[in-house]
């Protein structure tokens, strides 16, 4: 998974999270980091918040959609969303957490999708 979150403390505890159930997270703190990262791996997952430094999680979101493996992406937000996020949430290619979101639920909603991911990985 891929975590981008601009403030080091809410990404080293979103990392640890996971990291302590066994995945493997890579991390970045703008969003130009993040599709630079996607290009160069693949992750079934990406967390990240509405407005990291950079381009907004509208273009984030934009970028990894048009991925040769397009990641679930799961948006944490106090925000309006975009038309852009508004249709990858149709998509089911989407999940939005709003703002607060405590460990459990987002552990929670990682799991969900990727357990979409998979489901979708199997259907022929």
């Amino acid at each position: 998974m891929l975590v981008v979150e601009a403030n080091p403390a809410v990404r080293r505890e979103i990392r640890n999270l996971f990291l302590a159930r066994g995945f493997f997270v890579n991390s970045a703190t703008r969003t130009a980091d993040a599709v630079s990262l996607t290009d160069q791996d693949h992750y079934d997952v990406v967390v990240c918040d509405v407005q990291p430094p950079g381009i907004d999680a509208t273009e984030l979101t934009r970028a990894l959609r048009g991925a040769r493996e397009a990641p679930m992406i799961v948006v944490i937000t106090t925000a309006p969303l975009s038309p852009v996020m508004e249709e990858a949430f149709r998509d089911g290619r989407l999940l939005i957490l709003r703002r607060p979101v405590g460990p459990a639920i987002l552990l929670a909603a990682v799991e969900r999708v990727l357990a979409a991911f998979e489901a979708e990985a199997r259907s022929p």
